[in-house]
This record gives C-alpha cells, structure tokens and sequence, in this order.
C-alpha cells in the first residue's frame, strides 16, 4: 500500500455454506492513490489480464462503492466493444463514460501515476493487489464482528472462519 494510502472497504467472498459478507460501507480516500487504483492503473496498463481473472475477482472490483463500480464496469464495457486500447485511449473512454465527479478525480490520479517498469510483471502485481484487498476486507469483517459485541455461535464460527482466512492470505505475503 503506497504512503498515505487509505484502505477502502471490499467485499469477501464467503466459504460454501458460510454467511455472506457484510455490506460495503462507502468509505473512500480522495487524493491519495489506493488499491483499486493500483489494480485500475494495472489493467489500463495490461488490459490482457483482464480474461485471466476469475469471475470472483470481476465480481468484487465491480461490487466496490462508487465510483470504482462504475469504472470497473466501465473498463470491462469498453473492453467488449473495442478490445484492446492503449492505456492513454482507454483513460478517455473512461473519462466520457463517468462524467463529472468522483470518477473523474479518480482517473487523474490513476494518470499522474508513472509508468509502469517493462519488466513488471503485472500478472503478479494484480495478484498481489487482489489478495491485500481481500486480506483488507477480511480485516474489515473482523473488526466488525469483535466491535459488534455478539457471541452467537455462529458469530464465534464466522470469527474463526476469517481468522483462517486472515492467516492463509498472510502466509501467501511470506511467499510472494
């Protein structure tokens, strides 16, 4: 997470036979960069790793708060009708589809990001940018369910569940 970042809330795809995650509350940064704007700059830059992602990952970048739902599924729109486009081109699509507001401040940020190293290698980032989000929304959940005071069975159940999953994504960090 680049200095100053803020974390913004995520979605967590729940185990089979577990309850879904809580809604997203629409906490944003303005003006500093986050992680969605990290894995938005990454497909600009990539737009190829888009069909490599699994239909989770699309469905959590596109069930984020405004404005990033709308740019998310604006990308992937702009993707089916015109494939691939440079970066420069598919920031303008994406400026004539958002409009004034938010999503506007958005992609200026995502612009005034440098450009990338060429030796990167953006499969990897993206996964890395996708796993801190869900460790992000896991963290989220947790802090939710403590504050929340219940001891319910299934609360104890649901706690244990995203601690599970807190230590595996923390042990993929380890490795990467």
């Amino acid at each position: 997470l680049p200095a100053g970042a803020s974390r913004s809330p995520r979605p967590v795809a729940a185990a089979p036979g577990t309850r879904p995650a809580p809604a997203l509350t629409k906490r944003l940064s303005r003006g500093t960069t986050n992680l969605l704007d990290r894995a938005l700059w990454l497909l600009l830059h990539r737009c190829d790793l888009w069909a490599g992602i699994d239909g989770e990952v699309h469905d959590m970048l596109a069930g984020q708060a405004p404005p990033y739902d709308q740019l998310f599924g604006g990308f992937e729109r702009i993707l089916l009708d015109h494939g691939s486009l440079t970066c420069a081109a598919f920031l303008q699509e994406l400026r004539s589809l958002v409009g004034p507001g938010t999503g506007l401040e958005v992609l200026a940020r995502i612009s005034a990001l440098h450009d990338p190293d060429p030796a990167m290698d953006f499969g990897r980032e993206l996964r890395l940018v996708v796993d801190r989000m869900r460790l992000q929304a896991v963290e989220d959940e947790l802090r939710q369910l403590f504050e929340s005071g219940i001891l319910s069975t299934d609360s104890q159940d649901r706690g244990r569940q995203l601690m599970a999953m807190q230590a595996r994504l923390k042990a993929q960090f380890a490795v990467a």
